[in-house]
């Protein structure tokens, strides 16, 4: 799969310069009824010790930065215990529009589309957790969940992509960017330099939470050798028990790959912009 040249891109703001936003050239309306703007908003998450924000966006790492956020704020000081905690304080931290407006520092995390795809579909589908059930709400419950592939999951977004919108997971990373330009855009496929460099410049450690959560591919074997692109969720289930998942690229054919690059173009464009 296509890698970004750099891992990190900064756009060294002079700290005279006004923060520019996203979502409200297009509109006249005021910001409390742009549904956009407030989509974005509500993911801006603000660090109170250093006036930084952070836009989170799913499968992105945000649980990591999000418990991170929530420690270095003085709200949690033990995340083991209190990962449930976390999960239900997502939008606890959401910026107002001063925050916004005055931080000091912003930054956000982009993702490959392919592969946060796969991993959304890998973790919240072969799993069954919520999300899933929100996909087989949103198809008119065409799909059964344990017969279900990922070739299915993007086919029918590529049928109906008013769908995009539906669940978080699958939304374009592109509608979460509160901002025009951010200080600094990680690259999630290099969480040591996003660990250093925030250790750096806004003294923040890094709480991981992969070992919690089990959404790393760390602790499994990977499959080369097969496509999977057409394997059911229930196949896959079986896989995971076993210790082993698809490595990313063999999710894909190229007739899906073309589909996800028309879906989510915002995105790789983004991409191509900041890591280029």
């Amino acid at each position: 799969m296509k890698q970004a040249f750099n891992f990190i891109r900064n756009s060294n703001k002079s700290s005279n310069q006004p923060r520019h936003f996203n979502f409200i050239s297009n509109s006249n309306v005021a910001l409390a009824q742009n549904p956009l703007f407030q989509f974005a908003q509500r993911h801006a998450l603000s660090i109170y010790p250093s006036n930084t924000i952070y836009s989170f966006i799913p499968k992105n790492g945000c649980t990591t930065l999000r418990a991170s956020l929530a420690t270095a704020n003085g709200f949690i000081n033990d995340i083991e215990k209190q990962i449930n905690w976390l999960h239900n304080n997502s939008y606890t931290f959401s910026a107002n529009l001063k925050e916004l407006s005055c931080a000091d520092y912003t930054f956000t995390i982009l993702r490959c589309p392919y592969e946060r795809l796969v991993s959304l579909f890998l973790d919240k589908f072969v799993d069954k957790t919520p999300v899933a059930w929100t996909f087989y709400r949103s198809s008119n419950n065409k799909f059964e969940l344990d017969d279900i592939s990922f070739s299915d999951f993007i086919n029918y977004l590529n049928q109906h992509p008013a769908l995009l919108n539906a669940e978080i997971h699958w939304r374009k990373q592109s509608d979460f960017l509160i901002y025009k330009n951010y200080d600094d855009y990680f690259d999630f496929s290099d969480f040591q330099q996003i660990q250093t460099t925030l250790k750096r410049k806004i003294n923040l450690d890094l709480v991981d939470t992969r070992h919690i959560t089990n959404h790393g591919r760390e602790k499994y074997q990977i499959i080369t050798d097969t496509n999977h692109s057409k394997t059911s969720v229930i196949t896959l289930k079986k896989l995971k028990q076993q210790g082993y998942l698809p490595a990313l690229e063999n999710m894909y054919t190229k007739e899906l790959k073309q589909k996800v690059q028309r879906l989510y173009q915002a995105d790789f464009s983004i991409r191509d912009q900041v890591f280029s």
